[in-house]
């Protein structure tokens, strides 16, 4: 029988593809921005790097995305250093750790890797490579940037006041992934018990976030994961947060909570999601569970079918709404402009609301982008 840490199970492969289709707007982003010269990338529990199933584990992908990125850019990219770690020995590779087993498996490769980007290697405990990770990071410059991918073996080494220190230099961004099932199973027991793994940790997070615990009440997951999203982001300083949710089998669910402080950032974490969840934009679930079909993914927690009733009420609260405002509004409900633009275009088809330009000239479009030269209104008819 194949263990199943020396496999990468679908809900991984999930969380793997998210992250690797992100770092790749990422890279595009950051190479066309003159003033940053210099981009790291820390995988902080990067795992095997190829597991016995043939699937590439997040560092094999970073540097995929990152090979992908110079061939398609006239074999150039930006200045990068990378950090992979990972403590402890391999479960495929007898004798090796971790990190021995995902540089021979680069270095035997036949792939060159680009001449301005440097790898280091780290068998490090996370509570310690984190602490340096800290450090470097409050020591960024103007012009570099960072993007960390954290992965934890279950919740008892996250601290809230790490994610915290990472946000205050507005230059990190921040992949976390967390088991949701037993965090939110163990939510209310642990702050009365600690006879079960990972209690004591678990109790010090909540009480951390949720200073009125002795109320707590989380009704499903996802709502869990909501909570839990929107107090990260209060007790951080990130802009913005979010959630890209991951069912495993029925009932057990993952989550990927992504902060940044960058707006153009956000919007294309916002555009991946939706490339990976067209119908919804917020979660995967195993195959066998979607062919079944059996109601909302979500279990009517987190639908989007009201969007086009946020839109219009938006406007009739405002009575003037901007394109911008608009621009920005969708983005805050993690909604793409071609989703503004449908609502938009129904409301004018049904005359219930007009649009007119601040510079008099004939309007030909919605002009839902950010900064977008043609500043127009929406109005209630």
């Amino acid at each position: 029988m194949i263990k199943t840490d020396s496999i990468l199970l679908e809900h991984s492969q999930a969380k793997v593809e998210i992250y690797k289709r992100y770092l790749g707007k990422y890279l595009n982003i950051l190479s066309r921005t003159p003033y940053v010269t210099k981009i790291y990338l820390f995988d902080l529990m990067c795992g095997e790097g190829v597991y016995k199933d043939g699937q590439k584990g997040s560092c094999i992908a970073t540097i995929d995305t990152i090979l992908s990125h110079y061939k398609n850019n006239n074999n150039t990219c930006p200045n990068i250093e990378i950090w992979f770690n990972d403590k402890g020995q391999s479960t495929i590779d007898e004798g090796k750790t971790k990190v021995e087993r995902v540089e021979h498996l680069i270095k035997q490769s036949e792939i060159s890797i680009p001449y301005n980007v440097h790898i280091e290697y780290y068998n490090k405990d996370y509570n310690e490579i984190i602490k340096t990770v800290i450090d470097k990071t409050n020591l960024l410059k103007r012009d570099e940037r960072c993007l960390t991918f954290i992965d934890p073996y279950g919740y008892k080494d996250i601290r809230p006041e790490e994610l915290k220190s990472l946000s205050i230099n507005e230059k990190t961004e921040i992949f976390l992934f967390l088991p949701i099932n037993l965090m939110w199973r163990f939510a209310t027991h642990s702050l009365s018990a600690s006879d079960f793994y990972g209690g004591e940790a678990l109790k010090k997070l909540i009480y951390e976030l949720f200073p009125n615990h002795k109320t707590l009440r989380f009704e499903t997951q996802t709502v869990f994961i909501e909570e839990l999203k929107l107090k990260l982001k209060q007790y951080t300083s990130f802009r913005y947060c979010t959630s890209f949710i991951i069912e495993r089998q029925k009932g057990i669910f993952y989550s990927l909570f992504i902060f940044t402080n960058n707006k153009k950032g956000y919007e294309k974490i916002v555009e991946t999601k939706w490339d990976f969840d067209k119908e919804n934009g917020k979660g995967f679930r195993h195959i066998s569970l979607a062919n079944q079909q059996q109601g909302s993914f979500f279990g009517g927690t987190v639908e989007i079918s009201n969007y086009s009733q946020m839109v219009y009420d938006y406007i009739l609260s405002r009575k003037n709404v901007s394109n911008q405002e608009l621009f920005d509004f969708g983005l805050e409900n993690e909604h793409l402009p071609s989703h503004t633009n449908v609502v938009l275009n129904a409301l004018k088809k049904e005359s219930r609301i007009s649009v007119e330009a601040l510079d008099g000239l004939p309007v030909k479009g919605n002009y839902i982008e950010d900064k977008h030269e043609r500043k127009v209104n929406f109005k209630l008819k």
